[in-house]
């Protein structure tokens, strides 16, 4: 007669583990059971034949009662909401290096399991998942890793690339979706375009933006800038020269390239005379950009390049 199946948890470091050298009366005793320990136990009792309520009982009821804890392990009125959430169809394989607890050394190292805990609530709150990962080894088949929520950590961003978004845009991004035929959407859009249109000093009724890569707000000024036979100059000193002069060529633009060794900048007065400047005299356009991965910027001249 099985009363309780308990685990002491008594963790450890590797080196009181080895104390001794291989004399168990030096050893540290106990492991860190607690958190492998019901989907082993369940595991074990399936193969045996018995069912999940039987191991409820042992690692919940069962020890709660041992210890005189009548507010613990069970589901009643007026106890504690200490709850997991447990799936026998997930397989588990455990990996110590990934464990949770503060000495990650565990008896069950590389062990199969079938089933596996998804989520632990204690007091009614949440406890586990709290990492974006399993919790329990890499994914061992069909039932992919348990993850929880994301929560990226506060970071002020202030590179070239992604920047910290205001609170307030942040607080529109969770706000609830809304179909494109929503009057609400209609009323929206139309209040940003408006908006757009003060931004961009334009009385084009459809103002709007579209997301894209640096790549693609290089392309969408160039064609908007271009018409076929423009006489265009670029600078090229690295990789976004070259995709400028490739999308003034598609344009249908007359490119002329001043071309320098990668890393280089181009000299004042760089190709004048009979050279790529002196044929680009009278462009309507120039394009160049600062640095070799900076976003290039694009300028329609209206009169005659220097």
């Amino acid at each position: 007669m099985v009363d309780a199946v308990v685990s002491d948890h008594s963790p450890a470091t590797a080196e009181l583990k080895h104390r001794g050298g291989g004399d168990l009366q030096q050893a540290w005793g106990g492991v860190s059971g607690l958190q492998v320990g019901f989907t082993a136990v369940a595991h074990e009792a399936r193969r045996r034949g018995i069912g999940i309520e039987a191991v409820s009982r042992w690692m919940a009821r069962g020890t709660a009662d041992l210890v005189g804890l009548r507010h613990k392990g069970r589901i009643a009125v007026g106890a504690d909401a200490d709850l997991v959430v447990h799936d026998p169809t997930v397989p588990t394989v455990v990996d110590a290096a990934r464990l949770a607890h503060r000495n990650p050394l565990t008896a069950y190292d590389g062990q199969a399991y079938d089933g596996r805990v998804l989520r632990t609530v204690v007091r009614g709150r949440v406890i586990a998942p709290r990492r974006a990962r399993p919790l329990l080894g890499p994914d061992a088949g069909a039932g992919g890793g348990v993850t929880g929520q994301v929560h990226p950590p506060p970071r002020l961003l202030m590179g070239p690339g992604p920047i910290t978004a205001d609170p307030r845009v942040l607080r529109a991004m969770s706000a609830p979706l809304v179909g494109q035929f929503d009057p609400f959407m209609t009323a929206t859009m139309n209040e940003v375009m408006a908006l757009y249109r003060g931004v961009f000093d334009t009385a084009n009724e459809q103002t709007f933006l579209v997301d894209g890569t640096s790549r693609a707000g290089i392309e969408a000024a160039l064609v908007s800038l271009l018409e076929p036979g423009d006489r265009v100059l670029v600078p090229v000193f690295g990789r976004f020269g070259h995709l400028l002069a490739e999308i003034g060529y598609r344009c249908g633009a007359e490119v002329h390239t001043i071309e320098v060794p990668w890393g280089r900048g181009v000299r004042p007065g760089a190709g004048r005379g009979g050279g790529p400047l002196g044929a680009a005299e009278g462009a309507r356009g120039g394009a160049r950009r600062h640095l070799d991965h900076d976003v290039p910027t694009a300028r329609r001249h209206r009169g005659r390049l220097p």
